[in-house]
C-alpha cells in the first residue's frame, strides 16, 4: 500500500514537469542506481576475495594436494614404462616427497619468523625488520649480480603521491623489487615505493608473503587508492602477466596496456605519473616456452621453459647476471583533467597509449646504448 501510494506522489510530480526536467530527474535517478550498483559489484568482489584468500598452512595443504596428485601419476608412469633402468626411479620419488614435503616448510617458515617478526606491520602487511634483515640480498642483486645503474632518479618527487608506470619482464617480479631499492637507496629523499604484485605470486610458497612483507601490495583498485591518498609512491606494470609471461623473442616488446586501469587511478587521486623504463630484466630468466596446462594444474598461469630451466635442475632457478638499467622519466602531469574524465573512455585510452609509447621510447634509447647484454 505505502508503494502504492508513493508511486502515485512521483507519477503526480512528474505530470507537472517540463520535458527538461523530466529528463534530467530520469537521468539523476538512473545515476544513482547505477551508484548503487557499482557499490554491490565491489561488495561482491571483495567478499569473492577474501573467500579465494587462503592461510599460509591452507596454502601448503592445497600444494601438498597438488604435488601428491602429480607424484601419484609419476608413479603410474613409472610401472607402466618399459624404457631400460638408468637409475632408481623409485627411490628418486622417495627423494621428491621428501623435498616437497608441505609440513618442513611449515616449520622453516615458523622458527624464521619467531626472529625476523616486527611488531610494526602495516595494514598492507609491510614488516621493517624483515625488510631490514634482507637487505643484504638485494644489496647483492643491485651492486654486484644486476650491476643496476640508474638515470634520472631525481625526477622522482621527494614527496607527495606519484604513480610509476613500468614495463615488466622476467618470470619472477624482480625489476619492481631492483626500482623500490633504487629509490630507497639512492634516491635524496629515500623514498618508499610500493609495488603492486600480480595475483598469481601469490600462490607460491613463500613468494606471496615474501613480496608483501618486503613493501609489496597485492594488485588491487582500492589498495593502489589509498596508497596514494596516503602522499605514498605507487608502483604498477600495467602489462600484468603478459609482461612477466614474454617469450624470448618478444623481448623488450611492450604488451597491451590493458584498459586503461591506472589513468583512471591517477585521475582520481590526481597523481601524477612517473614513466620507468627497465633493461636487463629481460635476461635473466629467457623464456623460450611456456606450459600454461600444467600451470593451471598448479594454480598458477604457466610453468616457464627457459635456457636453464628445468634442464639444470634447481641451478636454473638462479637468475642470469645481465646489466641492468632504470630509466625514471619526466613527470606526466594530468591535472588538467578533471576527475569526472575517469569516464571519457576515449580520452583515458588516448593517455594510456601516451604513456606506453614513451615507456617504449625509453626503451628503445636504452637498447640502442647498450653494447652487451652481461656487461652494458
Amino acid at each position: 500500500m505505502a508503494k502504492k501510494v508513493e508511486d502515485e506522489r512521483v507519477l503526480n510530480e512528474i505530470k507537472g514537469m517540463t520535458i527538461e526536467s523530466r529528463l534530467e530527474l530520469l537521468e539523476k535517478r538512473l545515476l544513482e542506481r547505477l551508484e548503487f550498483l557499482e557499490e554491490r559489484i565491489k561488495e561482491i568482489e571483495k567478499k569473492k576475495r577474501r573467500e579465494e584468500e587462503l592461510s599460509l598452512p591452507e596454502l601448503f595443504s592445497r600444494y601438498q594436494e597438488k604435488f601428491d596428485e602429480a607424484i601419484s601419476k609419476l608413479e603410474k608412469v613409472r610401472k607402466r614404462s618399459s624404457l631400460p633402468r638408468l637409475f632408481d626411479f623409485g627411490k628418486a620419488i622417495e627423494n621428491l616427497k621428501k623435498v616437497f614435503k608441505v609440513q618442513t616448510y611449515i616449520n622453516l617458515w615458523r622458527s624464521i619468523s619467531m626472529w625476523i617478526t616486527s611488531d610494526v606491520v602495516d595494514e598492507f602487511g609491510l614488516d621493517p625488520v624483515f625488510e631490514e634483515k634482507i637487505t643484504p640480498f638485494f644489496e647483492f642483486l643491485y651492486h654486484k649480480w644486476w650491476r643496476v645503474s640508474v638515470i634520472g632518479l631525481n625526477n622522482l618527487p621527494n614527496k607527495g603521491r606519484v604513480l610509476l608506470v613500468a614495463n615488466h619482464a622476467g618470470t619472477l617480479p624482480f625489476d619492481g623489487a631492483m626500482i623500490k631499492y633504487a629509490a630507497k637507496i639512492e634516491h635524496p629523499a629515500h623514498r618508499e615505493i610500493r609495488p603492486l604484485v600480480e595475483n598469481f605470486v601469490y600462490y607460491f610458497p613463500f613468494l606471496g608473503t615474501f613480496m608483501m612483507r618486503i613493501g609489496g601490495v597485492r594488485a588491487d583498485p582500492d589498495n593502489a587508492r589509498r596508497l596514494l591518498e596516503k602522499e605514498q609512491a605507487v608502483l604498477v606494470f600495467p602489462e600484468g602477466v603478459k609482461g612477466v609471461g614474454k617469450l624470448y623473442k618478444q623481448r623488450y616488446r611492450l604488451q597491451r596496456f590493458g584498459r586503461g586501469g591506472f589513468i583512471k587511478l591517477a585521475l582520481r587521486t590526481r597523481s601524477p605519473i612517473l614513466p620507468v623504463a627497465v633493461v636487463g630484466s629481460e635476461e635473466i630468466y629467457p623464456m623460450i616456452a611456456r606450459l600454461e596446462g600444467l600451470g593451471r594444474f598448479f594454480g598458477v598461469p604457466y610453468i616457464p621453459i627457459t635456457l636453464t630451466f628445468p634442464w639444470l635442475g634447481p641451478i636454473g632457478l638462479i637468475p642470469l647476471p645481465s646489466k641492468w638499467y632504470i630509466h625514471f622519466g619526466e613527470l606526466i602531469d594530468i591535472s588538467q583533467y578533471p576527475p569526472e574524465a575517469v569516464d571519457d573512455e576515449i580520452l583515458v585510452n588516448h593517455l594510456s597509449e601516451m604513456v606506453r609509447k614513451t615507456i617504449q621510447e625509453m626503451l628503445y634509447e636504452l637498447l640502442k646504448k647498450r653494447r652487451s647484454i652481461w656487461f652494458g
